[in-house]
């Protein structure tokens, strides 16, 4: 900051001065403020001053590349008198006003694209690893579902994928550090940041794998909602969603065994009433787990010998 003494005199210039940086989002710290705003009055003299001022810049990796706004105002803390009986002032300045009192200045980050902002176009797929779109339930512990992010536009800064999984019995086997779970009385979601927290660049591919636990599975079907999603701006929306349906069936192995108390009876010496035990068991192989058990059992009430013509 500097003055100009068109008489030739220089004298002392009180200036009050109002800096703010990063005022929109909030990510700066001033040196001795604890804040992003800082207030002071300075003095100019006749000759040009610069001053250093260090800033601390804490932000999150969802706005880590978005532009830092430096706002500057000033006035003179001092101004000319108006009053009409007020004499000449040898010692009053007054601000230009072809020249602004505010400046406004726009530091923004080398992302590589061509804009400040990268403007990202990405495409989104699954496939299930180990299992078939129709999964008999208790076939097995666990099921891996691979989605692949590929971008096809510029730059994808902080890319993630959001998975929502229906019902709440469908959850994960395994929850790795990457990755936060919420889990509802509806549903499952898991967030999970992709490529290790670097920028997805244009037409390279990202891919990850969920581990769900389908020990609790149970009723017709289950389903799988995603969306690849980043800071940099989406050229197309559309190809950033997937909705994929689960069908769920039952299939049990069933095996009867039957075992009678007596192996023989012989109705032509039986007199009287002769009392059989009849002992069924039934086993499930699975792998479906067993329900609802019902069987139709058929007890013979007479017998007729062919030969004799007598009944039993």
């Amino acid at each position: 900051m500097s003055a100009v003494f068109a008489a030739g005199q220089p004298f002392d210039v009180l200036v009050k001065y109002e800096l703010i940086v990063d005022g929109q989002v909030g990510r700066v710290t001033l040196p001795g403020v604890g804040g992003n705003r800082r207030t002071e009055k300075i003095t100019v003299t006749g000759t040009s001053e610069c001053r250093r001022i260090d800033v601390r810049l804490k932000a999150t990796a969802a706005s880590i590349y978005k532009p830092v706004f430096v706002e500057l105002s000033y006035e003179l803390e001092r101004s000319v008198p108006t009053e009409p009986d007020a004499g000449f002032c040898a010692s009053c300045a007054l601000l230009d006003p072809t020249v602004p009192n505010r400046l406004i200045q726009r530091i923004s980050f080398k992302t590589g694209c061509q804009g400040e902002v990268c403007v990202s176009d990405l495409r989104l797929s699954a496939r299930w690893l180990d299992i078939t779109p129709v999964y008999v339930l208790g076939s097995s512990k666990k099921a891996s579902l691979e989605f692949e992010v590929y971008n096809a536009g510029e730059n994808a800064y902080l890319p993630q994928l959001n998975v929502t999984l229906t019902p709440a019995r469908l959850t994960l086997a395994k929850l790795t550090s990457e990755c936060q779970q919420t889990i509802t009385t509806d549903a499952v979601n898991v967030l999970c940041d992709l490529n290790n927290g670097l920028p997805l660049k244009a037409s390279y591919t990202s891919r990850y794998t969920l581990i769900l636990d389908m020990t609790k599975l149970e009723g017709s079907s289950a389903e799988i909602k995603a969306e690849a999603l980043s800071s940099s701006d989406e050229s197309a929306q559309d190809d950033n969603f997937l909705e994929q349906v689960l069908t769920l069936q039952e299939f049990s192995d069933i095996e009867i065994i039957g075992k009678t108390s007596s192996s023989e009876v012989f109705l032509e010496q039986q007199s009287g009433l002769h009392n059989v035990t009849y002992e069924i068991q039934v086993h499930s192989n699975g792998p479906s787990t067993f329900r609802r058990l019902g069987f139709t059992l058929d007890v013979p009430l007479v017998y007729h010998k062919p030969s004799s013509g007598q009944s039993f």
